[in-house]
């Protein structure tokens, strides 16, 4: 696998903290002990790039930050899972805290939001927030997403590549595609 830095959501750990996992540094949050395992979200950062990282906060277990350092500047990724659809007080709060971390970012790095926004943003394109290659539907979670990233000036950027179906859906349930 040639991958240098990935964003696992849905990990299901407890507690927080970092480990060695194989060629990579896990940097990870999860519900507390005594909680039923659930949510969690963790960074894997290939551990010959460990002299890159500059900083790392844990925020809850939706949502986790880690800077790196470049040759000319920094990179922060932020690590995120949301609630599911139908969740909506719970994605709400969830979007509320993560514009809490991005108004901490340096606005002079660049910004990676990554993981499991469980939101279908559909294909009507919105200049700089939404390309043509989407899925067809939108659910109300992808209408939130929409609405932050236009907020944020971010991009949902795999609407804006040409995806194969079977790539533009991550799991299907009596029929429909989620």
């Amino acid at each position: 696998m040639n991958v240098d830095v990935a964003v696992i959501p849905e990990t299901k750990k407890k507690l927080k903290g970092s480990t060695e996992l194989g060629k990579y540094i896990m940097i990870y949050e999860g519900v507390s002990q005594e909680k039923r395992a659930a949510a969690g979200i963790a960074i894997l950062i290939r551990r010959n790039w460990k002299n890159r990282i500059h900083s790392y906060e844990y925020f809850n277990e939706r949502i986790i930050k880690v800077r790196l350092r470049t040759a000319r500047n920094y990179i922060t990724i932020i690590g995120v899972y949301n609630p599911g659809e139908g969740k909506l007080d719970e994605c709400i709060e969830f979007y509320e805290h993560l514009q809490n971390q991005i108004n901490k970012v340096n606005p002079n790095d660049y910004l990676i939001i990554a993981g499991d926004l469980n939101a279908r943003v559909g294909n009507k394109p919105i200049k700089n927030v939404i390309g043509k290659h989407g899925e067809i539907t939108q659910n109300k979670n992808g209408r939130l997403l929409i609405d932050f990233a236009n907020f944020n000036n971010l991009k949902i950027t795999n609407s804006f590549s040409l995806h194969r179906n079977i790539r533009k859906y991550t799991w299907i349930a009596r029929g429909k595609k989620a």
